[in-house]
């Protein structure tokens, strides 16, 4: 007997067409035909996120034998995005497996189920960004009224007011630091200098963290030098003072989305910093130089990946 491996998604746990029902569906359809389902796995997460970033998608891949058939609710459970589609096929096929969405009878790869797969993730992908843009129109909107939508930036506070509507006003404390560091900035110091002073006097982040060069940099935006400030930073930077811990793991981070992932998920499965890096090592992964990460590039990363909220 044939079998499969059902995969559902939903961008959130209240959405209303949920893993229950999209499994209910995929079962319906597998007992119809005749197949045997083999396990059942699930994402919650956006359409238009990376296939790396899909832990239950990349397990249900890993489960495929040759010949299994991979069932999804819908094509757009897969993803909303054309590019992401293609690259979700491709790793199924080469596991000589196939793919069936029940909103697409055929699962032959003829001109018109070609045309009609095609077709439907070009109109997934514009639905993503209607989505996108309705939401992006709320959060402003909401943001312009001073309301609470999303992560509370540092230098703020959530504050509920009499009427019980959330709020965002200013925190103090946290913009004293924020004021502090720039005001070392504008004086001329390298974000190296900086952080060691914010080590020296206990300043630290949210997270109870010495500011990482990257968060220190954000803190700094739009800051100025005065032109004699700036030369004396100039010539310290030319005698070996550039800060480049920010530019060679915080870029590498924001650059590399593969990367980004398996820190995520290799953290959060509670490894040490020292076997995250022997797993970057095993995967082949290595700075730019050729050489493997070590435990202290891992630390920063997972520092900045902290306070950026994603961990």
């Amino acid at each position: 007997m044939q079998e499969a491996v059902i995969y559902t998604r939903t961008s959130t746990q209240k959405q209303e067409n949920g893993h229950l029902a999209q499994f209910d569906a995929c079962k319906l359809w597998a007992e119809t035909e005749g197949v045997e389902i083999k396990s059942v796995y699930q994402d919650f997460i956006s359409g238009g996120s990376e296939i790396d970033q899909r832990i239950g998608f990349l397990s249900a891949i890993q489960d495929l034998s040759e010949g299994d058939i991979l069932i999804a609710h819908k094509r757009d459970r897969i993803g909303r995005d054309v590019i992401i589609n293609a690259v979700a096929e491709n790793l199924i096929r080469s596991k000589g497996a196939t793919l069936k969405t029940l909103d697409i009878e055929s699962m032959e790869d003829s001109p018109e189920s070609i045309f009609t797969r095609t077709l439907m993730d070009a109109v997934a992908s514009l639905e993503r960004a209607k989505i996108r843009a309705r939401t992006k129109a709320v959060l402003m909107s909401k943001k312009s009224r001073g309301l609470v939508c999303g992560n509370i930036s540092l230098g703020q506070k959530k504050f509920v007011d009499e009427d019980g509507v959330k709020r965002v006003v200013t925190n103090d404390e946290e913009q004293a630091k924020i004021d502090l560091v720039r005001s070392w900035r504008s004086e001329g110091l390298t974000f190296k200098e900086i952080q060691a002073r914010c080590e020296e006097k206990g300043l630290t982040s949210r997270q109870g963290y010495t500011p990482t060069l990257g968060t220190l940099q954000r803190w700094s935006e739009g800051v100025k030098m005065t032109k004699k400030t700036k030369k004396s930073y100039e010539k310290r930077v030319d005698k070996g003072g550039r800060s480049g811990g920010f530019r060679s793991h915080k870029r590498k981070l924001d650059q590399d989305k593969a990367l980004r992932a398996l820190l995520i998920t290799y953290a959060s499965s509670g490894l040490t910093q020292k076997g995250i890096a022997e797993k970057l090592a095993e995967s082949g992964l290595t700075t730019a130089k050729g050489n493997p990460y070590d435990a202290k590039q891992i630390r920063r990363w997972i520092n900045e990946l902290k306070e950026d909220g994603a961990l």
